[in-house]
């Protein structure tokens, strides 16, 4: 009885590996490669969520941001005075 019972299994394995054409073993190999490529893509994007919030963190207890706008003002202030003095310097050259 067992060997009768052994053929059918075997008849039936067969049958189901050749039922997996090599192009469904491909489409099931992408499906696989797409569902890793997301997990991955979540995981990068929880780093740099985290990254993100740690440079936000950085730049408030270091206040770069402070600097960085009395330095923009600085430099502001730089160039209104050599615009005056652009103009200062032509009104002379003109009433030569």
């Amino acid at each position: 009885m067992k060997m009768a019972l052994a053929p059918m299994f075997l008849s039936s394995a067969i049958a189901t590996r050749s039922s997996i054409t090599p192009v469904q073993k491909v489409l099931d190999m992408l499906g696989e490669m797409k569902a890793k490529g997301e997990k991955m893509l979540d995981a990068e994007k929880a780093t740099f969520a985290k990254y993100t919030e740690w440079v936000d963190d950085q730049t408030k207890d270091f206040g770069f941001l402070e600097h960085l706008q009395v330095l923009e003002t600085g430099l502001a202030s730089c160039d209104q005075h050599q615009t005056n003095q652009f103009i200062l310097l032509s009104l002379l050259t003109l009433g030569r």
